[in-house]
């Protein structure tokens, strides 16, 4: 019996098979003739690619790059929402819901309220409590799990004005990124490419007003923002989520006549659009950045239209202390800082760079310790002081005793006399009784002791040489093979101080310079030409001495010829 029972249920399931295979071949086949009508001239079935892109959509709608938790207190939902609405405990119902086109949702068994246009928190609250009334003593939830996406519009001074898809995620500086983004790269003329805006462009003298782009909602309000208040400041307020439908214009404004420019010692200088009611105040804190208004100390505003400047305390205007006045079109800010004075130290410190002194008071041997001391291999008799800021020295000193190479060469190699300041570095590092101070401006050198003498000029072969204790110019001078043809005077360079010694016999320290002067010899077209004019010069400065001479003999013969004879 049960043999027979285990056959009939075999003949059972072959039977269903064959019929399955009857009704269901024919419809595959079917099918697979009008899926073929949809392919095109490339081969592409546009069924599955609709449903390709249809998949990817709802995939990326699934997991948007947010900023974060959704508020359900800002998010405003419309048409296109899908929710997810959970009925019931450990066996629970859960249906997708999407908001109609009417911008109402249907709750299961419960009704149908309205969605669109409301915030996110509303929209959950009503939905729940209708869903308790219907399904009591049941946990029910009600998600929002794939944001819609909708059009927004630009227009004004942008390159892409138009329509433009977007999320409700969306804020406005993303929907100009792409108004201003081009839309491909042309490899023929490696330019970027805008679509036609199919409007003339805007004017070289105009620029578009980010300080003023106003959203205009589909309900008729509007909203004003100031975007580089965001770019600045990061102020949220001011780029706002893009809503369904809005339109979005960019202004411009005239750099000359409708602009106020801010310009001095602060972050963000330069021409800024002005909103209605803009005063100095606004402007500095938003050209100085954040926290870069405590630097700013007084301002001056000089105003085109009555050609007057309004001198005002910076500090006591933030604090509310002075009048704050309203700017007008074409106005002038110059913003000045508490004046700080820097003074550099380099080379062979432990932290060289740049430090803050007291003008006029701060002393060398503070700006070592600021910068932590020297290192062992400071080369401190050929450290020097820099000065860059000093009304002192206003002509350049004359080197008499230099022919005109080693003028070039002192010239070129150290550092230009009048801005070197005579100062025994040694005798600062060993005391701390020193009186040297420093000026806006000074740099400080601490080079590295390479026990080493440079010997160059007219000698048979420059060349650095290791320094021997007690040696004068000429042992160096040897030790390169001795002074060329054409050699003239010796000068040592002294590497501490600038000092010019002439005399091969001076003694010789590290960082010391021996450099022999040459006859001079026209090198160039353009030396032999200065030297041809010098030599003019002297030449004519001689005739004219002799004929000056010559005259002066001619009257004293004259004379006594005349007087003589009495």
């Amino acid at each position: 019996m049960t043999m027979i029972i285990r056959a009939r249920r075999r003949l059972a399931v072959c039977a269903a098979c064959a019929l399955l295979c009857v009704y269901v071949l024919p419809a595959q086949a079917q099918e697979q003739n009008s899926a073929a009508a949809l392919i095109g001239f490339g081969g592409t079935n546009a069924l599955t690619e609709l449903q390709a892109r249809i998949q990817e959509a709802t995939m990326q709608g699934s997991s948007l790059a947010l900023e974060g938790a959704l508020d359900p207190n800002e998010y405003t939902v419309g048409p296109g929402d899908r929710f997810n609405v959970g009925i019931g405990g450990l066996l629970s119902n859960t249906y997708s819901l999407i908001v109609s086109a009417g911008g109402f949702l249907d709750l299961p068994e419960a009704g149908q309220i309205h969605a669109a246009g409301r915030q996110l928190a509303e929209v959950q609250q009503e939905a729940l409590a209708a869903l308790q009334d219907k399904h009591a003593n049941v946990p029910v939830s009600v998600s929002l799990v794939q944001a819609r996406s909708f059009y927004v519009h630009v227009s004004g001074a942008v390159p892409q004005p138009g329509r433009y898809l977007m999320l409700p995620i969306s804020r406005v500086d993303e929907l100009l990124s792409e108004a201003f983004t081009p839309r491909y790269f042309d490899i023929d003329t490696g330019n970027y490419i805008y679509l036609p805006a199919r409007r003339p462009d805007v004017s070289r003298d105009y620029q578009p007003s980010f300080r003023n782009v106003s959203i205009d909602h589909r309900d008729g309000s509007r909203t004003l923002i100031d975007l580089v208040r965001y770019y600045i400041h990061g102020e949220i307020e001011h780029n706002p989520y893009l809503r369904d439908g809005d339109r979005v214009v960019v202004p411009t404004f005239h750099e000359g006549r409708d602009g106020v420019r801010v310009s001095g010692d602060i972050a963000y200088a330069g021409t800024y659009d002005l909103r209605l009611g803009d005063t100095v105040k606004d402007l500095l804190w938003l050209a100085a950045g954040p926290d870069g208004t405590a630097h700013l100390d007084s301002v001056i505003v000089a105003r085109a239209e009555t050609k007057k400047s309004l001198w005002l305390s910076a500090q006591r205007i933030l604090r509310g202390e002075d009048e704050n006045p309203v700017l007008m079109p074409g106005d002038h800010i110059v913003a000045r800082t508490v004046p700080v004075a820097i003074a550099r130290i380099q080379g062979r410190v432990k932290f060289p760079g740049s430090y803050a002194i007291e003008d006029g008071r701060t002393t060398l041997r503070e700006l070592i310790l600021m910068a932590g001391g020297l290192e062992p291999d400071a080369h401190i008799d050929a450290a020097f002081v820099h000065r860059t800021n000093s009304m002192d020295f206003r002509e350049k000193p004359t080197q008499s005793s230099l022919g005109f190479f080693s003028r070039h060469f002192a010239e070129s190699y150290a550092v230009k006399p009048e801005y070197r300041v005579q100062v025994d570095l040694r005798a600062v590092v060993a005391s701390g009784n020193e009186s040297m101070v420093l000026y806006d401006g000074d740099r400080v050198v601490f080079p590295r002791d390479e026990q080493v003498v440079q010997v160059t000029g007219q000698v048979h072969t420059p060349a650095y040489v290791t320094v021997e204790e007690g040696q004068p110019a000429r042992h160096y001078i040897n030790l390169v093979g001795g002074l060329a043809p054409g050699s003239t005077k010796v000068y040592v360079l002294k590497g501490s101080s600038g000092e010019v010694l002439i005399g091969a016999h001076h003694i010789v320290e590290s960082g010391d310079t021996i450099f022999v002067d040459r006859i001079p010899i026209a090198d160039t077209p353009e030396m032999q030409q200065l030297l041809l004019t010098e030599q003019r010069n002297r030449l004519q400065r001689t005739q004219v001495l002799l004929a000056g001479l010559t005259a002066i003999t001619g009257i004293v013969t004259t004379y006594v010829a005349v007087f003589g004879r009495k």
